[in-house]
Protein backbone atom coordinates (compact mmCIF):
# COMPACT_ATOMS: atom_id res chain seq x y z
CA UNK A 1 0.00 0.00 0.00
CA UNK A 2 3.15 2.54 0.73
CA UNK A 3 4.05 1.75 -2.80
CA UNK A 4 1.03 3.05 -3.90
CA UNK A 5 1.71 6.55 -2.25
CA UNK A 6 4.97 6.60 -3.69
CA UNK A 7 6.81 5.35 -1.01
CA UNK A 8 10.02 3.38 -1.17
CA UNK A 9 10.07 0.63 0.95
CA UNK A 10 13.22 -0.21 1.51
CA UNK A 11 14.05 -2.59 4.95
CA UNK A 12 11.52 -4.53 7.52
CA UNK A 13 12.92 -4.50 11.03
CA UNK A 14 12.00 -6.81 13.45
CA UNK A 15 13.43 -8.50 16.72
CA UNK A 16 15.26 -12.02 16.12
CA UNK A 17 12.05 -14.03 16.94
CA UNK A 18 12.04 -17.79 15.61
CA UNK A 19 9.34 -16.67 13.87
CA UNK A 20 10.85 -13.65 11.99
CA UNK A 21 13.40 -15.44 11.27
CA UNK A 22 11.25 -18.34 9.84
CA UNK A 23 10.12 -15.61 7.33
CA UNK A 24 13.47 -14.18 6.30
CA UNK A 25 14.13 -17.97 5.26
CA UNK A 26 11.07 -18.30 3.34
CA UNK A 27 12.87 -15.89 1.05
CA UNK A 28 15.61 -18.04 0.18
CA UNK A 29 14.22 -22.00 0.57
CA UNK A 30 15.26 -22.11 4.31
CA UNK A 31 18.22 -21.02 4.26
CA UNK A 32 19.74 -17.51 5.92
CA UNK A 33 18.58 -14.73 3.83
CA UNK A 34 18.30 -10.55 4.80
CA UNK A 35 16.85 -9.77 1.32
CA UNK A 36 14.58 -10.59 -1.14
CA UNK A 37 13.22 -9.10 -4.64
CA UNK A 38 10.26 -6.07 -3.88
CA UNK A 39 7.37 -7.33 -6.17
CA UNK A 40 5.77 -4.28 -5.67
CA UNK A 41 8.39 -2.00 -7.02
CA UNK A 42 7.31 -0.40 -10.38
CA UNK A 43 10.03 2.25 -11.15
CA UNK A 44 13.15 -0.18 -10.91
CA UNK A 45 14.33 -3.29 -9.12
CA UNK A 46 14.66 -3.46 -5.85
CA UNK A 47 15.07 -5.10 -2.77
CA UNK A 48 13.46 -5.14 0.24
CA UNK A 49 16.16 -5.60 3.74
CA UNK A 50 15.20 -7.51 6.15
CA UNK A 51 16.89 -6.12 9.57
CA UNK A 52 17.09 -7.67 13.13
CA UNK A 53 16.74 -4.54 15.68
CA UNK A 54 20.08 -3.77 16.71
CA UNK A 55 19.67 -2.56 20.44
CA UNK A 56 17.87 -6.05 20.47
CA UNK A 57 20.87 -7.62 19.42
CA UNK A 58 22.82 -5.88 21.45
CA UNK A 59 20.97 -7.11 24.66
CA UNK A 60 20.60 -10.78 23.08
CA UNK A 61 24.52 -11.41 22.89
CA UNK A 62 25.05 -9.17 26.57
CA UNK A 63 22.72 -12.38 27.62
CA UNK A 64 24.31 -14.89 26.10
CA UNK A 65 27.94 -13.64 27.64
CA UNK A 66 25.53 -12.85 31.18
CA UNK A 67 25.01 -17.12 30.84
CA UNK A 68 28.61 -17.35 30.15
CA UNK A 69 30.03 -19.91 32.99
CA UNK A 70 27.68 -17.45 35.12
CA UNK A 71 23.80 -17.57 36.27
CA UNK A 72 22.17 -20.05 34.30
CA UNK A 73 25.12 -21.14 33.04
CA UNK A 74 23.50 -22.38 29.49
CA UNK A 75 26.77 -20.95 28.15
CA UNK A 76 30.40 -21.45 28.21
CA UNK A 77 31.92 -19.34 24.95
CA UNK A 78 34.94 -19.97 23.74
CA UNK A 79 37.48 -19.00 20.81
CA UNK A 80 41.03 -18.66 19.95
CA UNK A 81 41.85 -21.04 22.30
CA UNK A 82 40.74 -18.73 25.09
CA UNK A 83 36.81 -18.89 27.04
CA UNK A 84 34.91 -15.53 27.03
CA UNK A 85 33.15 -15.53 29.85
CA UNK A 86 31.27 -13.27 32.26
CA UNK A 87 32.90 -13.82 35.27
CA UNK A 88 35.50 -11.19 33.34
CA UNK A 89 32.87 -8.64 33.48
CA UNK A 90 32.24 -9.15 37.07
CA UNK A 91 36.20 -8.99 37.72
CA UNK A 92 36.37 -5.77 36.32
CA UNK A 93 33.26 -4.25 37.91
CA UNK A 94 35.00 -5.32 41.28
CA UNK A 95 38.34 -3.69 40.27
CA UNK A 96 36.71 -0.41 39.14
CA UNK A 97 34.66 -0.40 42.43
CA UNK A 98 37.70 -1.07 45.15
CA UNK A 99 39.57 1.44 43.05
CA UNK A 100 37.25 4.17 43.44
CA UNK A 101 38.30 5.81 39.91
CA UNK A 102 35.34 5.04 38.11
CA UNK A 103 36.82 4.26 34.72
CA UNK A 104 33.47 2.35 33.59
CA UNK A 105 29.57 3.05 34.02
CA UNK A 106 29.33 -0.55 35.81
CA UNK A 107 26.90 -0.73 38.34
CA UNK A 108 25.36 -4.18 40.72
CA UNK A 109 22.37 -3.17 38.14
CA UNK A 110 25.09 -4.31 35.29
CA UNK A 111 26.15 -7.13 36.94
CA UNK A 112 23.06 -8.74 38.94
CA UNK A 113 20.52 -9.42 35.96
CA UNK A 114 16.61 -9.27 36.72
CA UNK A 115 14.16 -9.86 34.70
CA UNK A 116 13.28 -6.27 34.39
CA UNK A 117 17.42 -5.03 34.17
CA UNK A 118 17.54 -7.61 31.14
CA UNK A 119 15.53 -5.74 28.65
CA UNK A 120 17.17 -2.50 29.26
CA UNK A 121 19.35 -1.81 26.49
CA UNK A 122 21.34 0.59 27.97
CA UNK A 123 22.78 -1.51 30.19
CA UNK A 124 23.68 -3.64 28.13
CA UNK A 125 25.55 -1.31 25.58
CA UNK A 126 27.31 0.23 28.88
CA UNK A 127 28.48 -3.48 29.59
CA UNK A 128 29.33 -3.82 25.70
CA UNK A 129 31.41 -0.82 25.80
CA UNK A 130 34.62 0.97 24.95
CA UNK A 131 35.40 1.63 28.13
CA UNK A 132 34.78 -2.06 29.81
CA UNK A 133 36.39 -3.62 26.40
CA UNK A 134 39.98 -1.47 26.91
CA UNK A 135 40.07 -2.27 30.82
CA UNK A 136 39.50 -5.35 30.92
CA UNK A 137 42.51 -5.82 28.03
CA UNK A 138 44.81 -3.60 30.12
CA UNK A 139 44.01 -5.54 33.32
CA UNK A 140 42.39 -8.73 32.94
CA UNK A 141 45.15 -10.69 32.10
CA UNK A 142 45.89 -13.49 29.43
CA UNK A 143 42.53 -15.04 30.50
CA UNK A 144 40.68 -12.05 29.58
CA UNK A 145 42.14 -10.92 26.22
CA UNK A 146 39.16 -12.56 24.10
CA UNK A 147 36.12 -11.45 26.09
CA UNK A 148 37.72 -7.62 25.74
CA UNK A 149 38.08 -8.00 21.70
CA UNK A 150 34.90 -9.49 21.76
CA UNK A 151 33.52 -6.42 24.22
CA UNK A 152 35.17 -4.02 21.58
CA UNK A 153 34.17 -5.76 18.25
CA UNK A 154 30.50 -4.91 19.50
CA UNK A 155 31.12 -1.23 20.65
CA UNK A 156 31.79 -0.67 17.20
CA UNK A 157 29.55 -3.05 15.91
CA UNK A 158 26.68 -1.25 17.83
CA UNK A 159 27.94 2.50 17.28
CA UNK A 160 27.80 1.70 13.61
CA UNK A 161 24.35 0.60 13.52
CA UNK A 162 23.44 3.04 16.34
CA UNK A 163 24.31 6.34 13.99
CA UNK A 164 21.69 8.84 15.69
CA UNK A 165 22.54 12.35 14.37
CA UNK A 166 24.68 14.65 12.62
CA UNK A 167 26.86 16.15 15.05
CA UNK A 168 27.01 12.96 18.02
CA UNK A 169 30.36 11.60 16.79
CA UNK A 170 31.92 15.22 16.65
CA UNK A 171 30.71 15.34 20.35
CA UNK A 172 31.67 12.08 21.81
CA UNK A 173 34.64 12.26 19.83
CA UNK A 174 33.71 8.54 17.93
CA UNK A 175 33.60 8.29 14.36
CA UNK A 176 31.93 5.27 14.49
CA UNK A 177 28.64 7.21 15.29
CA UNK A 178 29.10 10.00 12.45
CA UNK A 179 26.32 9.36 9.60
CA UNK A 180 27.29 7.15 6.07
CA UNK A 181 27.39 9.82 3.30
CA UNK A 182 29.75 8.00 1.06
CA UNK A 183 30.02 4.27 -0.26
CA UNK A 184 33.43 3.43 0.71
CA UNK A 185 32.94 4.47 3.85
CA UNK A 186 35.86 2.26 6.10
CA UNK A 187 32.54 1.09 8.54
CA UNK A 188 31.21 -1.13 5.71
CA UNK A 189 34.54 -3.26 5.90
CA UNK A 190 34.94 -3.08 9.54
CA UNK A 191 30.84 -5.09 9.58
CA UNK A 192 31.86 -7.40 6.97
CA UNK A 193 34.93 -8.00 7.57
CA UNK A 194 36.34 -7.31 11.19
CA UNK A 195 33.57 -8.23 13.02
CA UNK A 196 31.53 -10.25 10.80
CA UNK A 197 34.58 -12.33 9.85
CA UNK A 198 35.59 -12.28 13.46
CA UNK A 199 32.16 -13.84 14.34
CA UNK A 200 32.36 -16.78 11.54
CA UNK A 201 35.69 -17.81 12.44
CA UNK A 202 34.72 -17.69 15.84
CA UNK A 203 31.52 -20.53 14.61
CA UNK A 204 34.22 -22.15 12.25
CA UNK A 205 36.88 -22.63 15.22
CA UNK A 206 34.17 -24.35 17.92
CA UNK A 207 32.88 -26.86 14.64
CA UNK A 208 36.48 -28.03 14.01
CA UNK A 209 37.44 -27.81 17.63
CA UNK A 210 39.66 -31.02 18.08
CA UNK A 211 37.96 -33.35 20.88
CA UNK A 212 35.05 -35.55 21.55
CA UNK A 213 32.44 -32.99 21.96
CA UNK A 214 28.64 -33.35 22.16
CA UNK A 215 26.73 -31.27 19.91
CA UNK A 216 25.05 -29.60 22.86
CA UNK A 217 28.69 -29.01 24.32
CA UNK A 218 29.54 -27.23 21.18
CA UNK A 219 26.70 -25.24 20.90
CA UNK A 220 27.58 -23.93 24.89
CA UNK A 221 30.68 -22.31 23.19
CA UNK A 222 29.32 -20.08 20.36
CA UNK A 223 26.15 -17.87 20.41
CA UNK A 224 23.02 -19.03 20.24
CA UNK A 225 21.77 -19.86 16.57
CA UNK A 226 18.69 -16.97 16.61
CA UNK A 227 21.69 -14.48 17.51
CA UNK A 228 24.34 -15.30 15.49
CA UNK A 229 21.58 -15.55 12.52
CA UNK A 230 20.48 -12.01 13.60
CA UNK A 231 24.17 -10.35 13.40
CA UNK A 232 24.60 -11.88 9.87
CA UNK A 233 21.46 -11.00 8.64
CA UNK A 234 21.90 -6.99 10.08
CA UNK A 235 25.16 -6.79 8.75
CA UNK A 236 24.70 -8.06 5.72
CA UNK A 237 21.68 -5.84 5.03
CA UNK A 238 21.99 -2.62 6.90
CA UNK A 239 25.75 -2.71 4.40
CA UNK A 240 23.46 -3.00 1.30
CA UNK A 241 20.53 -0.80 2.08
CA UNK A 242 22.64 2.35 3.41
CA UNK A 243 25.06 1.75 -0.04
CA UNK A 244 21.60 1.74 -1.92
CA UNK A 245 20.38 5.26 -0.31
CA UNK A 246 23.18 7.01 -0.70
CA UNK A 247 23.51 5.35 -4.28
CA UNK A 248 20.01 7.13 -5.11
CA UNK A 249 20.39 10.46 -4.01
CA UNK A 250 20.57 10.42 -0.44
CA UNK A 251 22.71 12.85 0.96
CA UNK A 252 23.71 11.34 4.37
CA UNK A 253 22.53 7.98 6.14
CA UNK A 254 21.44 7.61 10.18
CA UNK A 255 21.45 3.89 10.72
CA UNK A 256 19.37 4.33 13.45
CA UNK A 257 16.29 4.67 11.30
CA UNK A 258 16.71 1.18 11.01
CA UNK A 259 15.87 0.43 14.65
CA UNK A 260 12.82 -0.31 15.97
CA UNK A 261 13.03 1.66 18.77
CA UNK A 262 11.27 5.07 17.28
CA UNK A 263 8.16 3.29 16.77
CA UNK A 264 8.40 1.08 19.66
CA UNK A 265 8.36 4.43 21.39
CA UNK A 266 5.72 6.13 19.75
CA UNK A 267 3.23 3.61 19.82
CA UNK A 268 4.40 3.32 23.52
CA UNK A 269 3.36 7.24 23.27
CA UNK A 270 -0.38 5.71 21.89
CA UNK A 271 -0.59 3.43 24.98
CA UNK A 272 0.12 5.79 27.66
CA UNK A 273 -1.97 8.70 25.91
CA UNK A 274 -4.78 6.35 25.31
CA UNK A 275 -4.94 4.62 28.93
CA UNK A 276 -7.81 2.08 29.02
CA UNK A 277 -8.21 1.94 25.54
CA UNK A 278 -6.83 -0.78 24.41
CA UNK A 279 -8.48 -1.64 21.37
CA UNK A 280 -8.95 1.83 19.50
CA UNK A 281 -10.57 2.83 16.57
CA UNK A 282 -9.81 4.49 13.65
CA UNK A 283 -10.84 7.93 14.88
CA UNK A 284 -9.59 7.35 18.59
CA UNK A 285 -6.35 6.52 16.50
CA UNK A 286 -6.11 9.47 14.40
CA UNK A 287 -7.48 12.01 17.36
CA UNK A 288 -4.41 10.59 20.08
CA UNK A 289 -1.98 11.03 16.95
CA UNK A 290 -2.95 14.38 16.43
CA UNK A 291 -2.20 14.93 20.72
CA UNK A 292 1.31 13.76 20.04
CA UNK A 293 1.73 15.51 16.74
CA UNK A 294 0.69 18.80 18.32
CA UNK A 295 3.26 18.17 21.59
CA UNK A 296 6.24 17.89 19.20
CA UNK A 297 5.81 20.88 17.21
Amino acid sequence: MLQHFFLQVIASTSDKASANQRLYRMHNDGKMCYKTPNLFATDQQRYLYFISDAPHLVKTVRNNLASSGWGKNTKYLWNNEKDILWRHIVDIYRHDSESQLSMTKLTSDHIHLTPHSVMNVKLAAQVLSYSVGSLLMAYGGEQGQETAKFILLMDRFFDCLNVRSIQEGHHKRKADLLPFRTLNDQRFEFLEREFLGYVLAWKQAVDSRPGNFKKSERNKMFLTDQTFEGLWTTVHSTIEATQYLLSNGVEFVLTHTFCQDPLEEHFGRHRGLGRRADNPSLWIFGQVETVIYAGEL
